[in-house]
């Protein structure tokens, strides 16, 4: 992740990029790891699949294989 000079912190120091990050881990292990169609993460976070896959990849996110529900 590129440093812009622009930070983002809440309260307890926690950055914008680890929330990003947390709220995908969220979605892969509610959806068991799936990241299209009904019920895929992807849907859950209101993102086309591909745009998951892209944030994914920027920030280091494993793909869903698996993951339990």
């Amino acid at each position: 992740y590129p440093d812009n000079g622009i930070k983002f912190f809440s309260g307890d120091g926690f950055k914008l990029p680890d929330a990003v990050e947390n709220e995908i881990e969220r979605a892969l292990d509610a959806s068991a790891g799936r990241i299209y169609g009904p019920h895929g993460a992807a849907e859950r976070l209101g993102l086309r699949p591909s745009t998951l896959q892209g944030k994914m990849k920027r920030y280091g996110v494993p793909d869903g294989r698996g993951r339990k529900a």
